[in-house]
């Protein structure tokens, strides 16, 4: 029969990162070090002075079962238990637990010259601390047997107040069973170590405080800096809203959206709320921001579609005429010039009172039309346009100089 854990029924907020590249430096170690000798960088208890090796044990395994054993079982609680506590946290805890589990199977028998290797003490530590962490948390495992040659396999759960401390028992009994033997190779002393330092550190974490006051605080706002979490001070605004003292959530959402200059999700999320509720002049100002939002990350193609959108509900006067400027440079790098044609000229009707800002737009437009459109008339209207405009000297001579090259392009061609 097999029975081996594969998953949790809870799931992930972040992507598992550390959980991830840990396997991922377990399995290179493994392949790197197929013809170095254990005794090298494995955890010898009489020669302890190696501290270096109270690291790199944890990254040896002595076969390719050895090692999938392991991995499995790290992701299984080790994914979740950083997804509680954080990436650095996580990784530190991991390494410190595999020192705690190292240093208790030196401690058993320090005369020992057998080299330790393998994660499974700081994986071990890491069952521990999920012991308490999430207690009540169900262990999803897969199972496979054969009876009269015909196979039978399926998935069951198990809370993990059931099974880690059944495992942690029977690591027990395994090494008094070893002990009246005299017959072992499996570091016991090692499990048991690593699941009492992290079952001991959980406690702490909680008995104190720490991760209610420090810990869970610090995920919060990365998960509301991930999209995957919204920010409270949002809800506590919309019911402000709700319940009709609209000047203060109106200031609560600009003080939101001031701190989330970066985050296009949030700043949507607020425009939808400020649109809903006829707040139109905030409305339009959340649209601005949140282009902008997108134009930071690179994201034009999001930022085209929220602009066409919003243009195609008629508030397209409202839009910030750099932003347009910005995303008709982007289509025209990407050779789609009808769609720049038609921003740029957005841009010249709609922000005359920034000459410099429609100089440049008529610009770009004279040249789109001449050299790329094949359009040398409407090319000559815009510049004649232009040159109507109140312009000063440097202007006008970017005009000359735009009617010269298309006069060159007439030429050419």
């Amino acid at each position: 029969m097999i029975i081996i854990p594969i998953g949790t029924q809870s799931s992930l907020a972040l992507k598992p990162k550390v959980t991830l590249g840990l396997i991922a430096v377990n399995v290179l170690a493994f392949f790197a070090t197929l013809s170095v000798d254990y005794s090298t960088l494995g955890l010898i208890p009489a020669r302890m002075d190696r501290l270096y090796t109270f690291i790199t044990y944890m990254f040896m395994h002595a076969g390719i079962f050895h090692l999938l054993g392991n991995m499995i079982f790290l992701w299984v609680v080790g994914s979740l238990l950083e997804d509680s506590w954080g990436r650095i946290h996580f990784l530190v805890f991991y390494l410190v637990g595999g020192v705690a589990a190292g240093l208790a199977h030196c401690l058993h028998d320090t005369s020992s010259t057998l080299p330790l290797v393998g994660a499974s003490g700081a994986i071990a530590a890491t069952m521990g601390a999920f012991t308490v962490r999430h207690f009540m948390t169900k262990i999803k495992f897969f199972y496979l047997f054969i009876l009269f040659i015909k196979p039978f396999w399926g998935t069951f759960y198990l809370p993990a107040f059931v099974f880690l401390p059944f495992w942690f028992f029977e690591q027990v009994l395994f090494m008094y069973i070893a002990g009246k033997s005299g017959v072992s190779h499996v570091a016991y002393m090692a499990h048991i170590g690593g699941y009492i330092a992290g079952l001991t550190y959980a406690a702490l974490l909680h008995i104190l405080g720490i991760e209610e006051r420090i810990i869970n605080p610090y995920l919060a706002k990365k998960q509301i800096e991930a999209g995957v979490l919204r920010d409270q001070r949002f809800t506590d605004a919309c019911d402000l809203l709700n319940s009709g003292r609209t000047a203060e959530a109106r200031a609560r959402f600009m003080k939101l959206a001031s701190e989330h200059l970066d985050d296009e999700n949030m700043i949507n999320d607020i425009a939808v709320v400020f649109k809903e509720n006829g707040m139109l002049s905030e409305y339009r100002d959340m649209v601005d921001r949140s282009l902008r939002a997108l134009l930071i990350k690179g994201k034009y193609e999001e930022a085209l579609q929220m602009t066409f959108e919003y243009m195609k509900s008629g508030n397209g006067e409202h839009l910030e005429r750099s932003i347009l400027m910005r995303l008709a440079r982007w289509l025209e790098e990407r050779e789609m010039y009808g769609e720049a044609y038609d921003l740029y000229t957005d841009v010249i009707n709609g922000g005359k009172e920034d000459i410099n800002l429609v100089s440049k737009a008529y610009m770009h437009t004279a040249k789109l039309l001449a050299m790329k459109m094949n359009n040398l008339r409407d090319a000559l209207k815009i510049c004649a346009e232009w040159r109507s405009l109140p312009l000063d000297k440097e202007w006008l001579m970017k005009v000359e100089e735009t009617e010269e090259q298309i006069s060159s392009t007439v030429l050419a061609d």
